[in-house]
C-alpha cells in the first residue's frame, strides 16, 4: 500500500509524517472540513472532498495550510 507524505501545522508545531492511504484521506478531509487549504504538488486542490484518486496523483508530498482570507 501506498505511504502520503503529509505536511501541516498541528496544535503541537510542524509535522511531516507519512500516512497509509486510507489514514490519508481522512486526515485530508477533516483538514478541509476545518476551511484549511489543501496543495498536492505544490497545486492548490479546489474541490470539497478528497478521494483516493487525487492523493494518488501525488508524486512528492501534500501540505496543509490555513487559507488566507483577505480582501
Amino acid at each position: 500500500m501506498k505511504k502520503i507524505i503529509i505536511e501541516r501545522t498541528t496544535t503541537q508545531g510542524y509535522e511531516s509524517k507519512e500516512w497509509e492511504l486510507d489514514e490519508a484521506i481522512d486526515i485530508l478531509n477533516l483538514e478541509l472540513d476545518n476551511k484549511k487549504m489543501i496543495f498536492i504538488d505544490g497545486k492548490p486542490f479546489d474541490k470539497d472532498i478528497i478521494t483516493q484518486e487525487n492523493i494518488l496523483t501525488c508524486k512528492k508530498e501534500i501540505s496543509v495550510t490555513n487559507r488566507l482570507v483577505g480582501g
